[in-house]
């Protein structure tokens, strides 16, 4: 008895984008929130107890003011790895595009949420997470690879000089 099943979406090679509602993107949203307020929540653990402990053990080492920058990286990097099986399973179309945009986009989150309560920051971080999961993910579902990447890519340079 072979058993094989075909799963068909009925989709229209002459669309321009890959059909996506409004609860998908929303889902998304939620998504990168999510992994926003992860990223924020790790930061501000490594930071403190993490880089922070380890690096600035003497009082006035040169290696100190490295802790917040390694704390960063790391959390950024379990956000991009949670983020990607996160968009995987939601099947979002290229989801590693809509990652590597948010994770440069966002890459200097800790500039950003630093001087706030540590809530604030969670809340603050979860919703640009959330705003650019959404944003990359309606971009990314161009089917041109070539203009996905080009809008992408100017949204991208726009974001980082707004935000220096």
């Amino acid at each position: 008895m072979d058993s094989t099943y075909t799963v068909s979406e009925p989709t229209n090679p002459d669309t321009k984008l890959v059909p996506m509602g409004g609860r998908e993107v929303f889902v998304v949203m939620i998504s990168g929130f999510a992994v926003g307020a992860l990223v924020a929540v790790a930061y501000i653990l490594l930071n403190k107890y993490v880089f922070g402990s380890v690096l600035c053990r003497l009082e006035g080492s040169a290696e100190c003011g490295k802790a917040p920058v390694y704390a960063e990286v790391t959390a950024q990097v379990i956000g991009i790895i949670i983020g990607v099986a996160a968009l995987v399973r939601l099947r979002v179309y290229r989801p590693l595009l809509v990652i590597l945009a948010t994770a440069v986009t966002l890459w200097s989150l800790s500039a950003l949420i630093g001087g706030v309560h540590w809530y604030e920051s969670v809340i603050f971080g979860g919703v640009l997470f959330g705003l650019a999961y959404g944003l990359y993910t309606w971009l990314a579902r161009i089917r041109s690879l070539i203009l996905a990447i080009t809008l992408i890519l100017i949204l991208v340079v726009v974001a980082r000089l707004v935000t220096i």
